[in-house]
C-alpha cells in the first residue's frame, strides 16, 4: 500500500505543478509535503515502528479526498477565468487591499504590553538559574495561573502574532515597508519567544512566509531588492536558524539535527496509528462530529456562554473532545526504538478521525480542500493582499499538516478570522465582471 501511495503523491505532485506552474499552489504543497512525511516513515529510521498498510489506506483515501476538493473549486475559477475579457482586469499590480496600520498599531502595542509583562516572570526564572527547557514547562504549570493572562494569551495576545507574521511578510513585498510595522513586529515575536520559554515554532513559519510572498509577489510585479535589503534578509534568516538550532542543543544534550528532523516530519505518521488504535480500543462509540476539528470554533462559542451564564459548564461530549484533542496527546509515547517520549504531533487526520472515523477523515480533508481551494483561486484572481493573507495562513497549515488539523486550536481560528478585519477597504479588481461567491 505504501508504493502506491507514494504512486499517488507523486502524480499529484506532477498535476498541480504542470496546473499551476508554481511551487506555491495547494495541489503541489499538500502533495509533496506527504510524500516526503510517508517516505520518511517508510524508512523508519531509528527503529521507529513502521506504519501499518490501514493507516496508509486512511491517508491515501484522506489526500485523494482533498485533492478532489481541491480541483473542483480550481476547476470553477478557471471557467469563470476564461470568460473575462482582458480589459476588464486591472493592469495596476501595485495596489491592493491596504492594511488599516492605525488598527495593527493598537492591537500590537497592546499585545507588547502584555508580552512584556509576561516577560518579566521568564527573566526572574533564568537569573535564577532556570534553564530555557524548564522554564518552558514553568510557564504552562505555574506562570499563568490567573485565567484572565490565559485566556488574554490564548484568545488575544497570541492569534495577534501568528497574524503578524504573514502580515510583515505582505507588506515588506506589496506594501509600504512600515518601519514601526517592522519594529512593532518583531518587538513581539521576541517577546512571545522569551515569554513562551523559547518557542521555535513561528520563526520557521516566518521564514516560510516570506519565502512564499517573495514567490507570489514576484511573479506579479518587479521585486528589485537592493544589495542592503539582501544582506539583512540573509543575516536575519541566520540568525533565527541560529537561534533554533541552539535551542534545540539547549535542550537535548545529544542533539542530533536529522533526528530531529526525523521526529518532526517522519515519526507523526506512526504516532498517530498509535493514537488512533487507543481511540478504537476505548472509545469505540464515540464520535466528536466536528467538535474535534472544530475546536477552536466551538470552544469559542461554549466559552462566550459560560461568560454570559447561559450554560454553567462545557458540554460532556465537547470535554472528550478535547480530552482526546489535546490532553491525552501531551502524554509522550513509545513509537519504537529509540522515539520514546512521542507527543503533540498526530497529524491533519487525526481530528477528523476522531470526528467520525475513515468517513470523518474523507468527508473532513473533502471540504478542507474545497475551502483552500477557494481561497487560492480567489487569490490567483483577484491577486489582493487580502486573499494573500489568507492563503499564506492556509499555506502554512497544508506545509506543517504533519502536526494538527489546525483549526482545531484556538489561537489558529482566531488569527485567521482576524485577517478578514485588518484592512480598510476591499478592493475589487473585476468590478466589471460579476465574481463568483
Amino acid at each position: 500500500m505504501v508504493y502506491i501511495l507514494v504512486l499517488f503523491l507523486v502524480a499529484f505532485t506532477f498535476v498541480g505543478y504542470l496546473k499551476e506552474r508554481n511551487i506555491y499552489n495547494p495541489l503541489f504543497l499538500m502533495n509533496i509535503m506527504w510524500l516526503l512525511f510517508t517516505t520518511l516513515s517508510f524508512f523508519a529510521f531509528y527503529g521507529v515502528d513502521r506504519p501499518s498498510n490501514k493507516t496508509y489506506s486512511m491517508i491515501l483515501l484522506g489526500l485523494l479526498a482533498f485533492n478532489i476538493g481541491i480541483l473542483l473549486m480550481n476547476n470553477r475559477y478557471f471557467v469563470f477565468k476564461k470568460k473575462m475579457h482582458p480589459n476588464n482586469i486591472s493592469k495596476s499590480r501595485s495596489k491592493g487591499n491596504n492594511f488599516n496600520y492605525k488598527l495593527l498599531y493598537i492591537l500590537y502595542t497592546m499585545v507588547i504590553i502584555f508580552l512584556a509583562s509576561q516577560s518579566l516572570n521568564v527573566v526572574q526564572l533564568l537569573l535564577n538559574g532556570y534553564s530555557m527547557d524548564t522554564i518552558r514547562h514553568l510557564y504552562v504549570d505555574n506562570l499563568n495561573t490567573s485565567s484572565v493572562v490565559v485566556n488574554f494569551r490564548g484568545y488575544i495576545s497570541t492569534p495577534i502574532v501568528y497574524l503578524s507574521l504573514p502580515i510583515l511578510a505582505i507588506d515588506y513585498f506589496n506594501g509600504k515597508r512600515d518601519k514601526v510595522l517592522i519594529f512593532m513586529t518583531f518587538g513581539m515575536v521576541a517577546l512571545w519567544v522569551l515569554s513562551s520559554g523559547g518557542g521555535r515554532s513561528i520563526l520557521i513559519w516566518l521564514i516560510l512566509y516570506f519565502f512564499f510572498a517573495k514567490l507570489i509577489f514576484g511573479e506579479k510585479i518587479s521585486l528589485k531588492l537592493n544589495y542592503k535589503t539582501k544582506v539583512a534578509i540573509t543575516i536575519g534568516i541566520s540568525l533565527i536558524i541560529f537561534y533554533m538550532i541552539f535551542m534545540s542543543i539547549e535542550r537535548k544534550v545529544d542533539f542530533n539535527l536529522f533526528k530531529e528532523f526525523f521526529i518532526y516530519f517522519g515519526v507523526p505518521i506512526i504516532h498517530m496509528e498509535y493514537r488512533i488504535n487507543v481511540i478504537d480500543t476505548h472509545f469505540p462509540n464515540y464520535y466528536s462530529f466536528g467538535l474535534s476539528s472544530l475546536n477552536g470554533l466551538t470552544q469559542t462559542f461554549f466559552l462566550t456562554l459560560r461568560v454570559f451564564k447561559v450554560i454553567g459548564s462545557y458540554p460532556d461530549p465537547f470535554l472528550r473532545a478535547n480530552e482526546l484533542s489535546f490532553e491525552v496527546l501531551e502524554t509522550g509515547i513509545n513509537v519504537g526504538g529509540e522515539i520514546t517520549n512521542m507527543n503533540a504531533f498526530a497529524t491533519i487526520f487525526y481530528q477528523f478521525y476522531i470526528d467520525g472515523r475513515i468517513f470523518g477523515v474523507v468527508l473532513g480533508m473533502f471540504f478542507f480542500g474545497i475551502f483552500v481551494g477557494h481561497f487560492y483561486s480567489r487569490m490567483m484572481l483577484t491577486f489582493s493582499n487580502k486573499y494573500v493573507l489568507i492563503y499564506l495562513l492556509l499555506a502554512q497549515k497544508l506545509v506543517f499538516s504533519m502536526v494538527r488539523f489546525y483549526f482545531n486550536q484556538v489561537n489558529q481560528t482566531i488569527s485567521f478570522i482576524l485577517a478578514f478585519f485588518v484592512f480598510t477597504y476591499v478592493y475589487d479588481r473585476y468590478k466589471s465582471v460579476k465574481v463568483i461567491k
